[in-house]
């Protein structure tokens, strides 16, 4: 059975000719997906985030973490997150940032 797309009703103006009109045909990638796994040799993961409060960071530099460890932490009586290691490697520089090394 041949379902109509959920926004048929609501649409004006057929979706091909849209993307015409919009000039979004240079942004039309018909080549194959490459699965690519990025491999960061250094990263560096800031101690505010967001609008909470900085993390305060565990680790020292020098120090050697896994992928998923605790770096960061936020105070219990304060607003924000815990911050984890996304690579595993050597602390560098522990500043307004964390820089690890692989």
């Amino acid at each position: 059975k041949i379902e109509p797309h959920p926004l048929y009703e609501s649409r004006r103006v057929p979706t091909k000719r849209l993307f015409a009109r919009l000039n979004l045909g240079i942004f039309v990638n018909e080549g194959s997906l490459v699965e690519k796994r990025l491999e960061p040799g250094r990263v560096r993961i800031p101690l505010k985030q967001h609008v909470g409060s900085p993390a305060v960071p565990v680790v020292t530099a020098g120090a050697r973490v896994r992928q998923g460890d605790l770096i960061a932490s936020v105070p219990p009586d304060q607003l924000g997150a815990p911050i984890h290691a996304s690579i595993g490697g050597t602390v560098t520089a522990v500043t307004d940032f964390i820089e690890i090394t692989a």
